[in-house]
């Protein structure tokens, strides 16, 4: 990722590709998400994907949507100025925007996806068939977890089950998730997660819940 990064941020890549928003981008950077507005980009996007589905056969994509920094694309006037004339009034309906576009490309691929759960709160269009990964560590992930499975969708849960996190039980919450949600006919998967165990280090594992 690193490399990617000095690759892009030197122009000998995709110069327009990420948003430029001097200390705004990622990690107080000078680089943030990639620039919704810049047609070029969900070209550089169907190619990647294409080429990803091809070496890694699947019938599901994680194309995250978490903790996307608005302040970066608000703060970058071409960006701003692209949205006064679109008449996109703000961060989530540029995301919106950026999100429907990219789903076309992967719904061109004949693949389903999978989204975090931010697509899912912020009111986002996706299709039927989209996985909802649930991993807020608050005390609303029960609530998202049952209102995705009420919407029709299926789940990734994943909050619980931080191992860097995890000093609690949530045996409770679980067990009303079991016997309550799972009968709108939803599959709920559990999936372990630990972040920060260091710089090149990582331990994750999916099991059933249910």
């Amino acid at each position: 990722k690193q490399w990617y990064q000095r690759r892009v941020r030197g122009g000998s890549a995709f110069p327009d590709l990420l948003t430029y928003c001097p200390g705004k981008g990622t990690f107080g950077g000078d680089y943030g998400p990639i620039n919704p507005t810049i047609e070029e980009n969900y070209v550089i996007l169907a190619k990647l994907l294409a080429e990803v589905t091809s070496i890694f056969p699947s019938s599901y994509l994680h194309l995250g949507g978490d903790e996307v920094p608005f302040n970066c694309w608000l703060s970058n006037p071409d960006i701003v100025a692209w949205m006064e004339k679109q008449g996109v009034k703000d961060g989530k309906e540029l995301e919106d925007y950026y999100e429907r576009k990219l789903l076309d490309i992967v719904h061109g691929l004949n693949t389903s996806y999978i989204v975090w759960e931010e697509i899912f709160n912020n009111h986002l269009q996706i299709r039927p068939d989209t996985i909802v990964h649930v991993w807020k560590s608050n005390e609303q992930w029960n609530k998202t977890m049952s209102d995705v499975l009420k919407g029709g969708y299926r789940a990734i849960l994943s909050s619980p089950w931080y191992l860097n996190y995890i000093t609690f039980s949530y045996t409770s919450a679980t067990v009303q998730l079991r016997f309550t949600d799972i009968k709108h006919g939803n599959v709920v998967e559990g999936h372990v997660r630990a972040k920060y165990t260091g710089e090149n280090e990582g331990f994750m594992q999916e099991f059933p819940l249910c």
